[in-house]
């Protein structure tokens, strides 16, 4: 063994044997990389202004971001400005929701205007080592609403349609040109007489921006049909219908409309005639 072995030896020696004696001695650092984290989900999703998101106004809307960060999250936020003259509304820190496969959501939510609007949405994360990503979404606040039709008559929150054949023509009609872009589905709840859904259907837009579908009544009976529009995640209900098929109504005439001053003093006349019959 030469020097250099014998003074290699002696120093492997004591670097095991000095910390045992309680020697502190220098260490080498631990450098660590962390990949820079990266936004994989938002909501509202769309980054293009001319194609956003779509919200009804003043509803509680959920701003929620998905990061994916080597090094966990510190912060998340949500800067909302107005995408017509770019003007900051709020800003809000998100709180921590929920962790799955590799993703940290973070969510905060907001009340929308209470008029129509576009809102442009930055989210920005920040992870533990201090690295930012940002991502830009937008959101259109709008007013929706619209119309239900069964055969053709327009049925509302309360109406009672009366039906002699099994087969449903439905249709589904924007209030106006707002609505019909912002609609993004419509379905209708089918229900028996004792609540149980017996079908969900669900509509195809038309070239004129209707809705439409079909439906065929299992059997004689009565049915509930309430008809929900979809605007951006959130559905909205427009119609609450009863149905009854198959069973016969009466068409009994309101006797009110004949009790009148001519057939009062008709009938007093009458009796007056027949009393002076008797006694003649």
């Amino acid at each position: 063994m030469n020097a250099l072995q014998k003074l290699g030896a002696i120093m492997i020696i004591l670097g095991i044997v000095l910390p045992f004696l309680g020697i502190a001695l220098p260490s080498l650092a631990t450098v660590y990389y962390y990949s820079p984290p990266s936004i994989v989900f938002t909501k509202p999703s769309s980054t293009s202004s001319s194609s956003p998101d779509a919200a009804m106004v003043a509803q509680s809307y959920n701003f929620i971001v998905g990061v994916a960060a080597d090094a966990g999250i510190k912060s998340a936020t949500v800067d909302v400005y107005r995408a017509s003259d770019n003007a900051r509304l709020v800003l809000f820190t998100m709180s921590y929701s929920s962790y799955d496969e590799g993703i940290y959501y973070y969510s905060y939510t907001w009340t929308l205007p209470s008029t129509p609007t576009s809102l442009k949405c930055i989210f920005t994360a920040t992870d533990n080592a201090g690295q930012t990503v940002s991502k830009t979404a937008y959101l259109n606040v709008v007013y929706a609403s619209g119309d239900f039709y069964i055969n053709n008559q327009k049925a509302t929150q309360t109406s009672t349609i009366v039906v002699n054949n099994p087969t449903l023509s439905l249709k589904f009609v924007p209030a106006d040109a707002t609505s019909a872009s912002s609609i993004s589905s419509v379905v209708v709840y089918v229900f028996s007489d004792s609540g149980t859904q017996l079908a969900t259907v669900s509509f195809t837009k038309n070239s004129d921006s209707t809705w439409s579908a079909s439906y065929t009544l299992p059997a004689k009976g009565k049915y509930r049909l309430d008809g929900y529009f979809w605007c951006g995640n959130q559905k909205y209900q427009a119609m609450s219908v009863t149905i009854p098929f198959g069973s016969e109504t009466l068409n009994i005439p309101d006797m009110r409309k004949f009790i009148n001053v001519f057939t009062i003093f008709g009938v007093l006349v009458y009796a007056f005639g027949s009393l002076q019959k008797k006694r003649w």
